[in-house]
């Protein structure tokens, strides 16, 4: 299971030899963070079953040994077993940008339009802030929306005076460590 969610065992409590008294469950070897609880606890009648419910919690990712012991007539009788335990991180996904077209030609005080597209996998929900490099002197972008969370944001470029001539935009997404890149092209005739 991944780091913050639960996952369940069933324990199984079975009497020999006429043996008829509650079992108390316990359970050692869980990481710190983690939290575990029977229900019921105890057996009652010394057969039967409880489910232990563990929430990994803030526990680090790893695998754990789980001791599960029962424990009846005051702790004159007492019986383990042990079940593993493999905590693993959360998946924080990834995400690829896109844009289109990947040419404008354009004038002077004239806008160039192209649509960004981010597109989440493996579970991504960030937001993505956009930037982008690369705009002539004399001319100005914006995106609107900014930040997006997947989806499409559509990149102005104001023109206004700038000088003729062939432009590479580089327009980058960026959320928390992750970082992608795409190129388009602008060209003012």
């Amino acid at each position: 299971m991944t780091t913050g969610n639960s996952t369940s065992y069933t324990v199984t409590v079975t009497p020999s030899g006429g043996f008829s008294s509650d079992v108390t469950l316990s359970i050692s070897g869980l990481p710190s963070g983690a939290s575990a609880d029977f229900t019921p606890n105890p057996i009652t009648g010394g057969s039967g079953s409880s489910t232990l419910l563990v929430n990994s919690g803030s526990a680090a990712p790893g695998t754990y040994t789980l001791t599960i012991t029962g424990s009846a007539i005051g702790g004159a009788i007492t019986h383990t077993t042990t079940v593993t335990l493999t905590i693993t991180a959360p998946s924080a996904g990834d995400f690829s940008i896109s844009a289109s077209p990947a040419t404008v030609v354009t004038r002077t005080n004239s806008t160039a339009l192209y649509t960004v597209s981010v597109t989440p996998s493996g579970g991504f929900s960030g937001n993505v802030t956009l930037s982008v490099s690369g705009v002539p002197g004399g001319a100005s972008a914006s995106f609107s929306p900014n930040p997006i969370a997947g989806g499409s944001s559509t990149l102005s470029v104001s023109t206004g005076n700038a000088a003729l001539g062939n432009y590479t935009l580089t327009i980058t997404g960026t959320s928390g460590v992750l970082s992608h890149s795409t190129s388009v092209s602008l060209k003012i005739h």
